[in-house]
């Protein structure tokens, strides 16, 4: 679970749940997550104030996302397969998108990331 503050609200995220393309908001899971946050926060949520979401969270067989080049493709660039960790992992992801698109020396080793490894 992250609980992250966005302004004057807070970001509370959950689980991550195999489900292929079904939609849908499970119960006992967003219950389960509400729980926990606010064993956490020793405080009760506003629930009813809240909005629940859901969505797909593109993720690679090894866990880890894809940065690189598309070769053959002068320019595309891809950055996906995140998993849960899009949102914190977004500052660096952009950072590296930058640096190939620059032309710069990544600021980490791109090789566990690369599209090839497939």
């Amino acid at each position: 679970m992250a609980i992250t503050p966005l302004g004057d609200r807070l970001r509370i995220g959950g689980t991550l749940e195999l489900a292929g393309y079904r939609s849908g908001i499970n119960a006992r899971r967003y219950r389960a997550v509400v729980r926990a946050a606010q064993e956490v926060l020793q405080e009760p949520l506003p629930v009813e104030q809240g909005e629940a979401w859901e969505g797909f969270r593109p993720l690679m067989p090894d866990g880890l996302p894809v940065i690189d080049r598309v070769p053959g493709i002068d320019g595309l660039m891809v950055a996906a397969g995140h998993g849960t960790l899009g949102f914190t992992l977004s500052p660096i992801t952009g950072r590296l998108v930058a640096d190939l698109a620059d032309g710069r020396p990544p600021a980490v080793p791109l090789a566990p990331f690369r599209l090839a490894r497939f």
